[in-house]
């Protein structure tokens, strides 16, 4: 294998040792774990902190595009309490629940009873159809 990589980095005129040096400097700063062998890349979980004065919680995206932008999961802070949204199922009951914006195509919103109740049926749900 070596063997094989040095011809490679002649023939690109460098050297083995560079690559390596390129290499490391690209991986070592990434974020993540070992998982049976394979590279796990760590999630950016988007977190949204609910207003204190508004109604509902905001989302910093169309609703058309929501999936898209939570596929690393979902955060969302509402004073002391934490309710997060990781799964595929959590967050399509969650989409399904949220509104366009009146006010632009740039976000989308739900209130904040509704988010608790998809929250809480949701975790029940995973609890009664895991083993």
């Amino acid at each position: 294998m070596v063997v094989v990589l040095t011809s490679i980095a002649y023939f690109n005129n460098t050297y083995i040792e560079e690559c390596i040096n390129d290499a490391y400097e690209v991986i070592n700063k990434r974020k993540g774990k070992m998982v049976n062998g394979s590279f796990v890349k760590k999630r950016i979980m988007k977190i949204v902190l609910k207003q204190p004065n508004w109604k509902h919680i905001t989302f910093k995206t169309p609703k058309i595009s929501f999936l898209d932008w939570a596929k690393e999961g979902v955060k969302v802070v509402i004073g002391n309490e934490e309710y997060q949204f990781n799964s595929s199922t959590e967050l399509e009951a969650l989409r399904l629940s949220i509104q366009p914006s009146y006010k632009g195509n740039d976000t989308c919103f739900i209130t904040t009873d509704e988010l608790k109740s998809i929250y809480h049926k949701t975790q029940e749900r995973m609890k009664k159809y895991s083993y």
